[in-house]
């Protein structure tokens, strides 16, 4: 186990890999896929509503926030991968820090009775802080290799994916047994980003495509329809095969009820958009004074329901200065 370590942090960064709005050739085609094109259309008829900046409490130094999540009782947990620890802030903007010496770059996976539960794919394990969840991860895994995982208190899921290894989305007993498995079809690729729980039901995010894959007699693609990027055209020219690299389009997103918030990267500032249970575009939200930033990095989102129609949402960022966001939206 310890020979993935050399090689770890630089899988970290896979998702915030490809081309950004700000750094790819400006002569390249500006070509859309004709799905691209429609979305784009839709996306531009609806309006675009400002975030509300709350203020966040004076945490402690963090070198890679990359994950975080709203507990049950509403209070919101970080993940530093850099330092290897939680933060925690509670109601009353208190903040805790969990240290977790032996759980290398822990990645938040939800909450098994009340409690965080991580994965940490240099030990190979995930882990609840409760003490009622340790769970080691598929022992068949190259040794680079792509790992989510997804816990609630009834089921944990892992989905993993390589170049030239065969995929899966695997149900997970309390030993490490496989109790249900979907074969995850090449190329690896559309498997890049995190997994989600929604109605009990895995989710599979991508990256590289405005798209999720659901699991439940088995699996299907949901194309998110108004889904509007820069980078599309490029990613239209890796789909032909005319491009080496897809462009990063999503680092992640997170359910509130049956609508799903995307993190719609931009050159800057924070884009999320808000799709219904079909993946139709509903709303645009954008934080106050967007501008130009060569190095702006979001890696993380989590949403919870707030007062009179609003919602609270939080982001981690990497840069330009590692932190955590948050801003309350109203929806429509």
């Amino acid at each position: 186990m310890h020979s993935r370590l050399s090689w770890f942090p630089a899988v970290l960064a896979v998702l915030l890999a490809g081309c950004f709005p700000y750094s790819c050739n400006r002569t390249e085609s500006r070509l859309l896929l004709p799905a691209d094109s429609l979305a784009r259309a839709w996306s531009e008829e609806l309006p675009v509503d400002t975030l509300e900046v709350l203020m966040v409490p004076e945490l402690p130094e963090m070198r890679y926030p990359r994950t975080l999540a709203f507990a049950p009782d509403g209070s919101l947990w970080i993940s530093d991968t850099g330092d290897h620890q939680l933060v925690r802030i509670d109601h009353a903007g208190e903040v805790a820090v969990t240290e977790l010496d032996t759980l290398e770059y822990p990645y938040l996976v939800g909450f098994r009775d009340g409690h965080p539960a991580v994965l940490s794919p240099a030990a190979g394990r995930i882990v609840g802080l409760s003490g009622t969840l340790d769970v080691p991860m598929p022992s068949d895994l190259p040794e680079r290799v792509l790992q989510y995982a997804a816990v609630s208190d009834t089921s944990i899921w892992v989905k993993v994916a390589a170049e030239g290894f065969e995929g899966h989305l695997s149900r997970l007993a309390e030993d490490g047994s496989t109790l249900q498995r979907f074969a995850l079809e090449a190329p690896f690729w559309r498997w890049a980003g995190p997994l989600r729980l929604q109605d009990g039901h895995p989710v599979s995010l991508s990256g590289y495509r405005p798209q999720v894959y659901t699991f439940e007699a088995g699996l299907d693609s949901l194309a998110l329809f108004g889904f509007d990027s820069p980078m599309l055209p490029r990613s239209r020219a890796f789909v032909l095969g005319a491009a080496n690299q897809p462009p990063l389009l999503t680092p992640s997103a997170a359910y509130l009820g049956d609508a799903l918030f995307v993190i719609n990267v931009r050159p800057g500032w924070l884009r999320v958009e808000v799709y219904d249970a079909d993946g139709r575009l509903m709303q645009i939200l954008v934080e106050p004074d967007p501008a130009f930033g060569k190095e702006f990095y979001p890696t993380d989102i989590a949403v919870k329901a707030g007062e009179d129609g609003t919602a609270e949402i939080a982001v981690t960022i990497t840069e330009p200065d590692p932190g955590v966001r948050r801003y309350r939206a109203r929806l429509r």
